[in-house]
């Protein structure tokens, strides 16, 4: 009998090896589709699948793979969107854990979680490696790809790198820590042409080279020629003060940037494009210095911030407190968010709304996924293109106004 297992297992994962993970297999209703992931391995205390956001990783309850039979498969079949695209690592359990943590203490089981998280060997394919966190010494494990068969096909990691320039270390306004910041712009961009900063640096730069897609939409007129800035966060501690800072700190941070590139682009203002937190200094930087930002795109915005993970001392006040206080619109933000974002689908909703009413929303728009960098390379291109159409006139009639006073930088 156990021979029989063994070769069982054998066979079916040499099935995996040949077809791939997830097995994705279609629905009675064709707006969706059967997701199986699988592990096949020693798990005595069981296999949690890290469904990028749109699963609560302390909802173990949730995420846990069954064990098949005493065997060493485990698998968990999730009913998801037909054009759902996500990505997951699995985490072996290294102790047992109740099935509900929320009651616990969240910030220690999630670095248990983190540290046992495995990529999945059967694959089809993975995301780009991260990039090292300053005080990491080990590379994190790669996520896997899991995709619906009405998925959408952009890849941003499948085109090459477009030569940047470094142009200065940008310090941060919180404690100093440099930040390098760089530029690329296209062949053809002018004085004339809209300025983008991105924030994080490091995974819109090299590991999802947005500067490639961009200068071929731009060859193809798809959109126009653009400056783009790239600000690294340094790391994920650095980005949670600098991205959730105060006012004073936020409009220190976009006046050094600007400094730093005032011979390189347009001293024009920003357009602001960023994913969780860095979204949330996208909105806050358009709600707070509307003469600093033409305009912001905020895919997946943090908006449940300030949370328990607070680096604050004293608790802030949130994006929407911010705006009941404030009397001016400010600038016009696009949003982005994933239906399957649990806690800040709503959020971004409300913020929509919000932003209707005062006149300051340029488009809102969801998609089928979580929160996840998948969903985010997928859509980042066009929403940037939305966003520069839409706010395209009025910019061009203020450049024109400045340009005539003599006040644009040369462009090196």
């Amino acid at each position: 009998m156990f021979v029989k297992k063994v070769a069982h297992v054998r066979k079916f994962a040499q099935r995996l090896k040949v077809n791939g993970t997830p097995i994705v297999e279609p629905d009675q209703d064709p707006r969706f589709a059967k997701f199986t992931f699988v592990y096949i391995g020693e798990a005595p205390h069981g296999v949690a699948l890290q469904l990028n956001k749109v699963s609560d990783p302390l909802d173990i309850e949730d995420t846990l793979l069954e064990r098949i039979e005493r065997t060493e498969i485990f698998a968990l079949t999730l009913r998801l969107p037909a054009n759902w695209q996500g990505s997951y690592t699995y985490t072996r359990l290294p102790h047992r854990m109740p099935p509900r943590l929320h009651e616990g203490p969240d910030r220690e089981t999630r670095a248990i979680l983190a540290q046992n998280a495995m990529t999945d060997p059967w694959a089809r394919e993975l995301l780009p490696a991260k990039s090292l966190e300053p005080a990491a010494d080990a590379e994190p494990p790669r996520h896997a790809v899991a995709r619906g068969p009405q998925s959408p096909t952009m890849q941003l990691w499948h085109h090459e790198s477009p030569v940047t320039e470094r142009l200065a270390d940008v310090r941060s306004p919180i404690n100093g820590e440099p930040l390098p910041l760089y530029r690329w712009s296209s062949p053809n961009a002018t004085e004339h042409s809209p300025v983008v900063l991105l924030t994080d640096d490091e995974v819109w730069r090299s590991q999802y080279p947005v500067a490639a897609e961009i200068s071929r939409r731009v060859q193809c007129s798809e959109m126009e020629p653009v400056h783009l800035l790239f600000l690294e966060s340094g790391g994920s501690r650095q980005r949670s003060l600098d991205y959730t800072a105060p006012a004073e700190a936020t409009r220190s941070l976009l006046t050094a940037v600007r400094y730093s590139a005032r011979y390189h682009v347009p001293d024009v203002p920003l357009i602001l494009v960023g994913q969780s937190f860095g979204a949330l200094l996208a909105m806050n930087c358009a709600a707070r210095h509307p003469d600093l930002v033409r305009a912001a795109v905020a895919q997946s915005p943090s908006l449940w911030w300030p949370g328990a993970d607070s680096p604050w001392n004293e608790r802030p006040a949130s994006w929407f407190e911010e705006q009941a206080a404030s009397s001016h619109p400010g600038a016009p933000v696009l949003l982005e968010v994933g239906k399957l974002e649990a806690v800040l689908t709503v959020p971004v909703r409300s913020a929509a709304a919000l932003l209707q009413s005062r006149g300051a929303l340029l488009a809102a728009h969801e998609h089928p996924g979580g929160h996840d960098v998948l969903a985010w390379q997928a859509s980042i291109v066009d929403v940037l293109t939305e966003a520069l159409t839409a706010t395209d006139a009025g910019f061009l009639r203020a450049v024109s106004r400045q340009s005539s006073r003599g006040h644009l930088r040369a462009i090196s």
